[in-house]
């Protein structure tokens, strides 16, 4: 509940949650649990939005909220600065999977989808095609089978992703498209980029419409792009290009895609 109330308030969420878990940096641990749970859930959030910079700036303040915390907010924080590497580049596969163990054994169920599906998305960065099937295809089961919306929703997008990537398009429209029904505004430029990159170009734009952030700008981008292109404007082309690389400079793997 916690998770699917922030992914519909973001952004306008974020500057008052970023000052109250600043002013209990301080304070004692005692209670500090609930906040590790809300800022993993801003943290992922933010990831929903492919906004990179936001992902790091919530995980080095769960790592300091967790200090002292106890074990269930350790594995949080873990899980959250993995994210926040791969935005960087640093896509730790093996670290993941050791993690989704950890979670598991603490019945951090949510948590457990997040990291197979960075696990997916970590081999489709290292050009394991394979490897990311199989661990967007285990997030999606394990996702609808604890009945876990959001944590479904990324999983099934990361599996959309995957789709894409493995050449076949109309499997990734289909995810993506039946995901814009019912996932919130959040995960919507995400949603819009992957339809728009496997040429679903209306319900892409429908989609980026009801997202922000990065996400959202870099759907634009490709949405122009493809427009662009129909009418042979190579310099319109180019510009929107660069629009959308600059709005993924925060996620390396998808900037560079």
């Amino acid at each position: 509940m916690l998770r699917a109330e922030l992914s519909r308030a973001l952004p306008d969420v974020v500057p008052p949650e970023i000052a109250e878990i600043d002013a209990r940096l301080t304070g004692p641990a005692q209670g500090r649990p609930m906040l590790v749970r809300a800022t993993y859930a801003l943290g992922m959030t933010s990831v929903a939005r492919l906004d990179g910079a936001w992902v790091r700036a919530w995980a080095e303040r769960e790592a300091r909220l967790a200090e002292g915390a106890g074990e269930v907010a350790g594995v949080e924080a873990d899980a959250l600065a993995l994210w926040a590497q791969f935005t960087g580049g640093v896509a730790r596969v093996e670290d993941a999977r050791a993690l989704e163990l950890r979670a598991a054994r603490l019945s951090l169920s949510d948590v457990v989808v997040d990291l197979a599906a960075l696990s997916a998305l970590g081999a489709l960065a290292a050009h394991d095609l394979e490897g990311a099937r199989k661990s967007a295809r285990r997030a999606s089961r394990m996702a609808r089978t604890e009945a876990l919306p959001q944590a479904e929703y990324l999983a099934h997008l990361v599996l959309a992703r995957v789709r894409r990537f493995e050449g076949r398009p109309h499997l990734a429209t289909r995810i993506a498209a039946a995901l814009a029904l019912v996932a919130p505004p959040a995960f919507g430029g995400w949603l819009g980029l992957e339809l728009g990159l496997a040429g679903a170009c209306g319900d892409a734009a429908a989609s980026r419409a009801r997202g922000s952030g990065p996400a959202a700008e870099a759907a634009a981008g490709i949405l122009d792009v493809v427009a662009a292109a129909g009418a042979g404007r190579r310099a319109e082309l180019d510009a929107a290009l660069g629009r959308a690389r600059a709005a993924l400079a925060g996620v390396a793997s998808f900037g560079g895609e």
